[in-house]
């Protein structure tokens, strides 16, 4: 005959099976995110207007292209995807007369893209893999 489990058992495996399901719904297959974040951040003591693309590297297939003003110690947050762990991907900026590029991001494990406008106004593009 099997007894039903005591609530205090009962409550702890309901706790537990509900752990790992947390943050998996903007997961892809084999653990991937679908989309990544782009963090947009402004340490410069003035408003900068800021265009930036995201796009795949060989292709050239724009994912994002936004053109954004970010007033002085603020940080905007988009959203680019779908992501795809076997392309590779590039950041392209404008700001002012300053162009440059940050090519061949890997999508394997990609998690975030940050580009940060510094206190002496350059850019600096990062991106947050696992």
């Amino acid at each position: 005959m099997n007894s039903p489990l005591p609530r205090r058992q009962l409550l702890q495996v309901s706790t537990l099976a509900l752990i790992p399901a947390t943050g998996c719904l903007d997961v892809g297959i084999g653990g991937e995110p679908d989309y990544v974040p782009l963090e947009i951040e402004n340490q410069s003591n003035q408003t900068q207007t800021l265009s930036v693309e995201f796009a795949e590297a060989d292709s050239g297939e724009v994912l994002l292209s936004e053109s954004k003003e970010i007033q002085s110690d603020a940080t905007r947050k988009l959203e680019v995807g779908p992501i795809d762990s076997q392309i590779r991907y590039t950041v392209s900026y404008k700001m002012g007369d300053e162009t440059g590029e940050y090519p061949k991001i890997s999508g394997s494990g990609l998690r975030g893209v940050e580009v940060l406008i510094t206190e002496n106004g350059s850019i600096e593009i990062h991106h947050i893999a696992s």
